[in-house]
Order: C-alpha cells, then structure tokens, then sequence
C-alpha cells in the first residue's frame, strides 16, 4: 500500500505515525513538506495520556490549574488519570521523524505542497488544504511569548488557563500562563472575535500584562489563528482525505485540536489496517455540536456574559469536569450538568 501525505504538521507526522506503527503489509508513505528542519513555533496542549503518541513528547506537565475572573482567582487540582500536558512543536517533529526514519517506510520529500490529487498513491492526505468555512467564521487568534525572567516569579506546578479580560473591551479574550520553570514562562493573549487585530495591538496587551513580572527577556514568541465554527468536519476534497485542522478537527468552541488528530489518526490506521479503506468517524456528535454552537453564539454575541459563563463552568464542575467535557468525553448526564452550570453562580 502506498500513501501520500502532505504536511508534516501535528496531523501528518501524528498519521504516518500511527500508519507506521498499524504493521500494514507493504507499506510505503511519501511524506511531503517545504522542508523538515524542526521548528518550535507552536504548543499543543492536552490532558488525556492516551494522547502522549510519542515518549519524552511533553514538555512539561501540571496537576494545579488556576483560572482568574471576575469573581477572583479559582484553583483546583486534577485526578491522578489527569495532567494538563504541553508539548513543544519542534520537540514532537523531532521525535516523531526520528520514528519515521527509523521504520525504513517512510520517504521525507522537501518541496513546494501541490493540492492536486496523486495518482500514483492508494491513498492521499492532506493537512495544507484549506478548510471549508461559512461566511464569516469566528477566528482564534493569539500571540504568545516564551519569557525568561530576571526573578523566579512563578510557580511551575500550577497553569493559569484562563485569566479572562474583564471588560471584553476587545472581544472575548484571556491570557494564559504556562510556566515551566520559577523564570520562565508561556504567556498568551487569547482572543475569539470576527476579525483579527493588528500584530501590535497583541504586542500592547502582552507587554501590559509581562509588567507584572519585572524585568524579562522574549526567547521564543508563536502566533496564530484558528477558524471557529460547527459542522465544517470535510473529511473529503475529492480524491484526498483531508486530515487535521484542515479537516474541521479543532474543537468549536476551545480550538483545542491535538486529541482529536490522534484520535482521527489511530481511526484512519485501523482502517486502513483491517479493510485498506478508509473509515473515520466524525470528531464531534450532534449533541455536542448543538453545545459547541450554544457557547459560540455568547462568545460572538455577548462576550462579556461570555466570560461569566467560563467561570461559572470551571466552578461548578471543576477542573477535571471541564477537561473532560472539553475532550468530549462526558455522557449525556454530564453535559446537562455543564448546560445548567452555566447559568448558574452568579
């Protein structure tokens, strides 16, 4: 069997990872990018061990979460099955060629990414396609700066998910802060709105909030932008499988995304394993959509209610409730209880 994939992103090497490691007779994958030189300019983050593809992938972990609101600061700790886990990009692509290399079935073709179908492949992937959207898609977008400080201002046991921007003077938006070490640090500035700002609008707000440090220094900076929207799961554009964000696998209403990849990826594998077709089911249910598109319309047009809503969620159910309701892995039970969780603590 022979598989063409394009991108060596998070969803290309997470699928020829996975392909490679489905021991199907024959294979052969040309994996295909501008270039395969590792680069740390993104962070995705999880909590679901299951999703730990690669070992010594996650950079650092944490058990303490923190979020800060309104109604002030609200911290808990995770269950033992649970750890909030960040895994580095240059890290992950690293590791996962060096796997791929290993296998002797995988060739790395450098090159400018064509988005014609191959026919010289049983089965072609993609993650460069562009995803299909409606008109007009909510966007995430943020600009994070990794930060050393001058003093060890911070404690590497505990993430600040969420520290929401009261007024919501520029949309829903919060910063979040994931240390690493007493003086060092990812800060990000987290918006979900229409439209994106300019690049020194983001600069302005992390520079205001970095002040609280005291003197630091900027080693690494990432920026982004996610469209936010359901029911644009496209699993197909014609002849190629679409795989990652380009698929439509980013959560609604969070963006979190590398779960769902490995999830999709261990789907297309067995698949392919067992049948040599390929079967994947959609990422999210109806019922979960329906919740997706619920939080969105406050977040799009109420985002200051939006922001109580947050908080009232991470009250209620707690951090290991929200996490999991965020992974998608609560029943019907649980996801009435978040429903009501959010018109309720006032």
């Amino acid at each position: 069997m022979r598989i063409r994939i394009d991108g060596a992103g998070a969803a290309g090497l997470t699928l020829a990872v996975e392909l490679v490691r489905a021991r199907i007779p024959d294979l052969r994958i040309d994996l295909h990018d501008r270039h395969f030189e590792p680069r740390s300019d993104r962070t995705w983050c999880f909590w679901s061990a299951d999703s730990e593809v690669l070992p010594g992938m996650v950079r650092h972990s944490w058990n303490r979460l923190r979020i800060d609101g309104p109604r002030g600061p609200h911290a808990g700790s995770l269950p033992p099955d649970l750890r909030y886990r960040m895994a580095d990009s240059g890290t992950y692509m690293r590791l996962a060629l060096a796997e791929l290399r290993a296998s002797g079935r995988v060739d790395l073709i450098p090159g400018d990414v064509e988005g014609t179908a191959s026919v010289r492949h049983d089965h072609h992937f993609s993650s460069t396609l562009p995803p299909v959207l409606p008109a007009s898609p909510l966007l995430q977008h943020f600009l994070g700066w990794e930060i050393r400080t001058e003093a060890p201002v911070f404690d590497p046991a505990e993430a600040l998910l969420m520290d929401f921007d009261r007024d919501a003077r520029n949309g829903f938006g919060f910063t979040y802060v994931l240390p690493t070490a007493p003086d060092r640090a990812l800060v990000e500035y987290t918006l979900f709105t229409p439209t994106l700002l300019p690049r020194e609008a983001y600069e302005t707000e992390l520079q205001a909030y970095c002040a609280r440090f005291g003197g630091y220094t900027i080693e690494r900076t990432e920026y982004g932008v996610i469209p936010m929207a359901t029911g644009i799961w496209n699993p197909r554009q014609g002849a190629i499988h679409r795989i990652g964000a380009a698929a439509g696998l980013a959560k609604a209403s969070t963006g979190y995304t590398f779960s769902r990849i490995v999830r999709d990826s261990r789907a297309i594998a067995a698949s392919l394993a067992g049948t040599g077709t390929v079967r994947r089911p959609a990422p999210s249910g109806l019922r979960k959509s329906g919740m997706d598109a619920f939080i969105l319309g406050f977040i799009r047009h109420r985002p200051a209610y939006a922001v109580t809503l947050f908080e009232n969620l991470f009250r209620r159910i707690g951090f290991d409730g929200m996490l999991r309701f965020l992974d998608e892995r609560t029943g019907l039970k649980e996801d009435l209880g978040v429903m009501w969780g959010t018109f309720r603590g006032r």
